[in-house]
């Protein structure tokens, strides 16, 4: 085998030296989540071990933007291309709100009354 020596069973000569091990490689590339490596398997017997840790990358953000509403704020969600990672940043302001005003006139069974409803969004103020 690879680190013992060939024995006779009865004489106890040595046979044949070991060989030693003789390695196959498989790189391993790091990820934004996972170091990267090199392992090492030996191709004669199950020994193997890994080296050569290179670091975690970054994460490669894509923004995507909400924008504010008169109800809600707004933000950019960043979310990895790589790992689905994410995060909220970016946050701005509410709009106000962009009120159209509309006349209800007294009747002689009615009151008057004026409401007001938003253009950005689905509000009403009487």
């Amino acid at each position: 085998n690879c680190t013992e020596p060939q024995i006779c069973e009865v004489c106890e000569t040595v046979l044949e030296l070991p060989k030693g091990h003789s390695y196959s490689d498989t790189v391993v590339d790091a990820t934004c989540t996972q170091s990267g490596y090199t392992k090492h398997d030996c191709e004669n017997c199950d020994h193997s071990y890994i080296d050569s840790y290179t670091d975690v990358l970054p994460h490669d953000y894509e923004g995507v933007e909400t924008p504010a509403t008169c109800t809600e704020m707004g933000f950019t969600t960043y979310t990895c291309r790589d790992c689905d990672a994410e995060y909220v940043s970016d946050y701005t302001d509410k709009l106000a709100h962009d009120y159209v005003e509309t006349v209800t006139p007294a009747t002689c069974t009615e009151f008057g009354f004026t409401t007001f409803d938003c253009a950005r969004e689905n509000q009403t103020v009487a």
